[in-house]
């Protein structure tokens, strides 16, 4: 009896221990699991919350790096390449004594198209929860901490505009660029301060203006700021501006316009895109620095003469080294456009007609094709890219003349000019004859008005 006592204790000993080893492990069980963590991980980039994404990392990765350091790097990176929906397939999960490791397929959207490639991911226990052991390879695999992310635009060309003889009536060209190093402008403030004023006199640039650009937060005093924009054929403003020190004139790429008034409301003109525009136009790939038809045919054609810029993601040294490209988006130039319009005679026929109101339309009789098209008053097209002053533009839009003014799109009532039509009708149906009159008199027309008959 004794013994069968001894022996049921043992049992109960033996089943507590193993309760309580049960117990002992369930509680230092981890309460999460790797892959849950990965993908609350891949969730919370999608939504920008970078600061929860320190809280899931361990506790070793955040001795490498601060919270602001880990939030600027993830930041910068996927922001800067315009990361969006953001997934990952788990391809196997290997768990081993003190760490897990899962392998995974990653793919995002970016500004340069897809990016996809194959990752692994190292997940540890702390305070009975994984946490990511967390390494700038995690973002793209073999990304050192030194290295960086690069986004380089593929600049593209707008379509050129051309006549029916192939002269550029729209061309991709340069124009000079004014502008100032600080650090040359003058040695004390009384110097400096006369340098600005004498630059202000000769662009028609303000002097609130100038100052405004110049202590911009990155300029520096070897740094060019650019002020004014000039044509490339005003050499004596641009001999004079360069007599002032700290003046600096340099070549800009630009829309010139060979035929300036012209062909100022035929052409129309190029500027930066506005709010407006880019909200109707964003899915289309527009961007805040994109410029955009205004008016005329730039305006018009618009589709087929922009050009989408390309774009290439890729990683960098701390050399400057390209170490390999992650997505590229080659760049599409705009369709060059050619018109009929004869240059030739759209000149001609805008001599003739400058100094009045009105318009010109030039028709090939026998295949209807616009030869020449000419509103006056009218403005330069190229006056649109180098840029008004407030004061040159207010002159411009207050103009009574109305240069502004397209003439040849508007609705006019033809008037008398359609009587000739009329009777020729007449004439050719034999509903009349060139001798037949017609006699109203005053007093009838005003009773037929009266009554409603005309």
């Amino acid at each position: 009896m004794e013994k069968k006592k001894i022996i049921i204790i043992v049992c109960l000993i033996i089943i507590i221990a193993i309760l309580i080893g049960v117990y002992v492990y369930i509680s230092n069980m981890p309460q999460n699991e790797p892959q849950n963590v990965l993908e609350s991980y891949i969730s919370q980039i999608n939504e920008k919350n970078y600061e929860g994404l320190y809280d899931l990392i361990s506790s070793t990765s955040k001795e490498n790096i601060s919270k602001e350091d880990f939030i600027n790097r993830n930041k910068n990176i996927y922001e800067g390449i315009d990361s969006a929906n953001i997934k990952i397939e788990i391809n196997n999960i290997e768990k081993e004594q003190n760490e897990t490791k899962i392998s995974y397929k990653e793919t995002m959207n970016t500004s340069a198209g897809e990016i996809e490639f194959e990752n692994q991911a190292r997940f540890i226990v702390e305070d009975k929860e994984y946490k990511l052991q967390w390494s700038s390879a995690i973002i793209f695999p073999n990304l050192r901490e030194t290295d960086r992310v690069r986004v380089s635009t593929i600049t593209s060309e707008r379509g050129e505009i051309l006549d029916r003889n192939g002269n550029k009536l729209a061309e991709n060209g340069t124009i000079s660029s004014v502008g100032i190093v600080p650090g040359k402008l003058g040695d004390t403030e009384e110097i400096r301060n006369q340098n600005i004023s004498e630059i202000s006199a000769l662009t028609g640039v303000s002097i609130d203006y100038i100052n405004t650009q110049l202590s911009a937060s990155w300029v520096k005093d070897d740094v060019f700021v650019p002020i004014k924009s000039l044509a490339n054929n005003e050499t004596e403003l641009k001999e004079k501006l360069l007599q002032i020190s700290g003046v600096q004139i340099n070549q800009t790429n630009a829309r010139v316009y060979p035929l300036g008034e012209e062909a100022g409301h035929l052409i129309g003109y190029i500027q930066s895109i506005n709010a407006e525009e880019l909200e109707s136009l964003a899915e289309k790939g527009y961007t805040q620095t994109s410029i955009i038809g205004k008016s005329g045919l730039e305006a018009a054609y618009e589709d087929r003469l922009r050009g989408i810029d390309g774009v290439e993601i890729y990683i960098q040294d701390e050399q400057g080294n390209k170490l390999k490209t992650l997505a590229k988006q080659d760049k599409k130039d705009g369709e060059d456009i050619k018109l009929t319009i004869d240059s030739n005679l759209q000149k001609e026929f805008y001599e003739q007609l400058k100094e009045d109101k009105g318009f010109f339309v030039v028709m090939e009789p026998h295949t209807g094709e616009i030869l020449a098209l000419v509103s006056t008053p009218t403005y330069d097209s190229n006056d649109f890219v180098l840029g008004y002053t407030n004061e040159e533009w207010n002159k411009l839009n207050n103009d009574e003349n109305k240069p502004l003014y397209n003439r040849f799109v508007q609705k006019y009532c033809p008037g008398s000019t359609f009587k000739s039509i009329t009777a020729a009708i007449g004439i050719s149906t034999g509903k009349v004859t060139p001798n037949t009159t017609f006699n109203y008199s005053r007093k009838k027309l005003a009773k037929r008005f009266k009554l409603g008959k005309l």
